[in-house]
């Protein structure tokens, strides 16, 4: 929206773009000027380029193991230093920077941590650069990036 005229622009996909209105929104975070990230629930990760008018979706795909965890992005934060952070369903968290979109499992979701088990609903990050993590009934917990 334009603050100044109040005018919305409504971003369409078109038949050369991915279809983004097929899928819930359930996040997203700016990168840059020209930059936004998109969660989906069921529709993967969406980069919008704005100077294109181009959608990329990331989906993920069980033979690259550089690909999103899972297909329900829940929750994304951007760190101090432009990493952007992926929560999912399955309680999986990637970590991507989007110079190069390899997505790094941070949690796979199938480990025996607690946060596994709930969706990650939410990410941030304190002073330290310690990444916290907002669950679905299993609490708040603490990613310390030096261990």
């Amino acid at each position: 929206m334009d603050v100044n005229t109040r005018k919305i622009n409504h971003i369409k996909s078109s038949a050369a773009n991915y279809y983004i209105a097929n899928y819930p929104i359930t996040s997203f975070v700016r990168y840059g000027a020209d930059l936004l990230v998109i969660g989906t629930d069921h529709g993967g990760l969406f980069l919008y380029d704005k100077r294109e008018n181009k959608f990329i979706q990331h989906l993920h795909n069980i033979l690259n193991p550089k690909s999103i965890a899972n297909n329900q992005v829940f929750s994304l934060y951007l760190d101090r230093d432009k990493n952007l952070w992926v929560g999912n369903f399955s309680g999986g968290i990637n970590r991507l920077n989007l110079n190069d979109t390899k997505f790094k499992t941070v949690l796979d979701g199938s480990t025996n941590l607690p946060v596994s088990t709930g969706s990650v609903l939410g990410l941030s990050e304190d002073k330290q650069g310690n990444i916290w993590i907002a669950t679905d009934g299993n609490g708040v917990f603490m990613l310390d990036q030096k261990d």
